[in-house]
């Protein structure tokens, strides 16, 4: 396969003779026939056991035909990685002849190419970085691992703060002179058991301040207050559901291991806790730096499209929609749930063509910006070509530039997204209680 680029107007238009050789266009041809064998029926013979002859006669000018598609998409897609263009949405123009078995194939054709997109305001862009505390990190992985390695004892005074409580939800009306609501117990209600760490509101606010301070065999009701947003006047409403009746069962006093070197072992076979503190910290910096980079890139990718108007090529948007469409979960039956799946991946779609062009353009504006040989084949997928893993290679290096020169304001991730910020600030729910506990009868 050869081509010879014949004349090129400006970044719009390019005239391109192509030829195909003799070997090549026959062995279509024979891939072609075959296809049809496995296809077609013609009566007075079996099924893939038609004559050439007659299976000319009967298809040629359709094979011929088909040949000549094939060999021109084939021809056009190898022109277009070698030259690194992209099209247009205008078809091309020429009137090609149909190939011939026997025969080398040879036509003319004026491609219609995308100009390219002249990227700016990429350099210095303002991006946030979230940076994650690892010792606070490691610290709460400790205090976890404790966690799982505690003991516990079941005491019989109040519970308070960092005990284990265990609560059985009652399903029938409580009657302290019925034994039918004692758990276990034969014709009794069937109840939902729940184990609180009281503090860490496991169930939602309000519950574990409840239980603290009572005993086991106490009694209690609660119901959740919340408040109901009215959208006309923009205020809440306060409201309360319905009661909930609880038995605490079981106080259980947790009894946590020391921090040491034989605590380390336990959890990993490390030698000493300060191995364990390494190989956490060294876990967490290597996540904290890949979410952070993440995140860099996602906002470099917004803030391209935002400062650089593209329009994409339809068919570019159309393609990758088609991927995206068929990652989604099946949606086929439902027409409304098919329309708004097509809208999410053409707008979904959209995006991502104007982002893969603005990085085009930086990729090829940046002499620094360089994909060699080895790289191509180290990243190469199968199946893939090497204009296909060049694009993408070059590509994630111009992200990279992006990220790499751009203003970056370090941000602490735990002032942001930490236990206490994402505890912090009103609730909208809160369980209350309806009646004192009662002790047990």
């Amino acid at each position: 396969m050869t081509y010879e680029v014949l004349e090129r107007t400006g970044d719009s238009e390019v005239r391109v003779r192509f030829r195909e050789e003799e070997e090549a266009v026959d062995s279509l041809f024979r891939a072609m026939r075959k296809e049809l064998l496995s296809d077609v029926s013609i009566p007075g013979f079996r099924k893939g056991r038609i004559p050439r002859d007659v299976l000319d006669r009967k298809y040629g000018n359709m094979i011929r035909s088909e040949v000549g598609d094939r060999l021109r998409s084939r021809m056009i897609e190898h022109v277009i990685d070698e030259e690194d263009w992209i099209l247009s949405d205008k078809a091309p123009e020429g009137e090609p002849s149909l190939p011939s078995e026997g025969q080398s194939y040879e036509f003319e054709l004026t491609l219609s190419l995308f100009p390219g997109v002249s990227p700016k305001d990429y350099r210095g862009i303002p991006l946030r970085r979230n940076v994650g505390d690892v010792d606070m990190a490691v610290d709460h992985t400790l205090q976890d691992l404790r966690t799982r390695f505690a003991s516990y004892e079941n005491v019989e005074r109040p519970a308070q703060s960092g005990d284990v409580a265990v609560i059985e939800e009652l399903t029938e009306p409580d009657d302290s002179s019925s034994e039918s609501d004692t758990a276990g117990s034969a014709g009794g209600a069937r109840q939902n058991t729940y184990t609180l760490k009281l503090g860490d509101n496991l169930l939602g606010p309000g519950l574990d301040a409840i239980v603290t301070g009572l005993q086991a065999g106490d009694r209690f009701r609660a119901r959740i207050s919340y408040t109901e947003q009215d959208e006309d006047q923009g205020s809440g409403e306060r409201k309360v559901a319905d009661v909930h009746r609880f038995r605490l069962m079981e106080v259980l006093e947790p009894s946590y291991p020391e921090l040491d070197d034989e605590f380390a072992g336990k959890v990993g076979k490390f030698e000493t806790l300060e191995s364990l503190r390494s190989s956490l910290a060294e876990s967490f910096r290597e996540r904290f730096d890949r979410e952070a980079q993440e995140q860099l890139e996602t906002q470099a990718r917004k803030e391209l499209v935002e400062r650089n108007d593209v329009t994409p090529p339809r068919y570019i948007v159309g393609n990758i929609a088609v991927g995206i469409l068929r990652s989604m979960e099946d949606v086929q039956g439902d027409e409304e749930r098919e329309r708004k799946a097509r809208e999410f991946a053409w707008q979904l779609a959209e995006t991502k063509a104007r982002e893969y062009l603005i990085l085009r353009g930086i990729a090829r504006a940046e002499d620094a910006v360089v994909v060699t040989e080895e790289e191509i084949e180290a990243e190469r997928r199968e199946g893939e070509s090497d204009a296909s893993v060049r694009d993408r290679l070059r590509n994630r290096k111009a992200l990279e530039l992006v990220t790499s020169e751009a203003e970056v304001e370090e941000v602490s991730q735990d002032a942001e997204t930490g236990v206490e910020g994402r505890e912090g600030g009103e609730q909208d729910w809160e369980w209350i209680l309806v009646e004192e506990a009662s002790e047990e009868g």
